[in-house]
């Protein structure tokens, strides 16, 4: 779980519980990548930095639903990574106010006709 953290805390942020995301309890020694524990916080920085109360409890990221969308508003530091952005501006959609990120020239690689789908949605995505 811990590569789609963003992806998959987003909605959690809605909720009206607290969510742990840990990644899976194996019997067998397994070594995360640094770049995975990473993204991890960046993740928990998106959603904080958008109003989300979230906390990192070793390797798990903790999302405390607030029964409503985050208050959104700010730009989210995507470092590159093209989930990370994707993330973000889905959140936008249910947020207060608009997220941005610092730079989504990257996404069309990965999902290209991200930005027309989510227009598609209800998002009113465009460069800045």
């Amino acid at each position: 779980m811990l590569d789609g953290a963003g992806a998959g805390a987003v909605p959690l942020a809605v909720a009206a519980c607290q969510t742990k995301l840990c990644p899976p309890k194996l019997s067998v020694k397994v070594t995360v990548p640094e770049v995975t524990v990473a993204r991890l916080g960046k993740s928990a920085a998106m959603l904080a930095v958008n109003g989300a109360r979230v906390e990192i409890e070793g390797d798990d990221l903790v999302v405390q639903g607030g029964n409503r969308a985050p208050a959104g508003g700010a730009v989210v530091e995507t470092h590159m990574d093209h989930r990370l952005a994707m993330s973000a501006l889905v959140m936008g959609l249910a947020t207060d106010q608009p997220v941005m990120v610092d730079d989504g020239g990257f996404i069309d690689t990965s999902f290209p006709g991200f930005i027309e789908l989510m227009n598609g949605a209800g998002g009113a995505l465009a460069a800045v």
